[in-house]
């Protein structure tokens, strides 16, 4: 081998790690969402009702699938045609009269192109009913998050009422008759 030939195999072997690194920056890239975006939407869509409380909200972030491997059920066309990058599951306690409200925010959240959501329950416990909200999320960029959270009037009010009495409960008390210490 010339000299050219040699230092051309150095400068490759050289190059080859710089190309791993990037490697496993696009494949790190292609994993990673906008974890708070995705909870805002979340909050935006959740039913504003008494009665329907969640208990726990974890979120599982799904290592990237081989290029070659189709989701399960592939074969059908709803299915996405993304691999979820990570698992959202929402497990909460409602009123038996409210089913419907869990069911309309599952359409809610699959309404959503990148988000595809499934419902277990909900079944009874006690005097409510437990359900588990299961969602998988595709990559999404930041800038198509557009929904917006819109909070009722009673519940401003009711916040606004809540603050107030917290004021008034941390106000310093005035005794009348007493005399200030100086």
């Amino acid at each position: 081998m010339t000299r050219a030939g040699k230092k051309l195999d150095e400068q490759l072997k050289s190059l080859e790690q710089e190309r791993a690194d990037i490697d496993a920056v696009k494949e790190w890239d292609q994993g990673s969402i906008p974890m708070l975006d995705e909870l805002y939407d979340l909050a935006a869509r959740f039913p504003f009702e008494k009665g329907i409380r969640v208990n726990q909200f974890t979120v599982e972030v799904l290592g990237p699938k081989p290029q070659g491997q189709q989701p399960k059920g592939a074969k059908d066309p709803k299915e996405p045609k993304e691999q979820p990058v990570a698992r959202v599951r929402i497990t909460g306690i409602n009123q038996s009269n409210q089913d419907h409200q869990i069911f309309a925010l599952r359409d809610t959240i699959n309404r959503d192109p990148h988000l595809k959501a499934t419902i277990d329950g909900p079944k009874s416990i006690g005097q409510g009913r437990e359900f588990t909200i299961r969602v998988d999320v595709m990559k999404q960029d930041a800038t198509k998050f557009q929904t917006v959270l819109v909070v009722p009037p009673a519940a401003l009010e009711a916040a606004q009422q809540r603050e107030a009495m917290e004021q008034k409960a941390a106000a310093p008390r005035v005794v009348p008759g007493a005399e200030e210490d100086n």
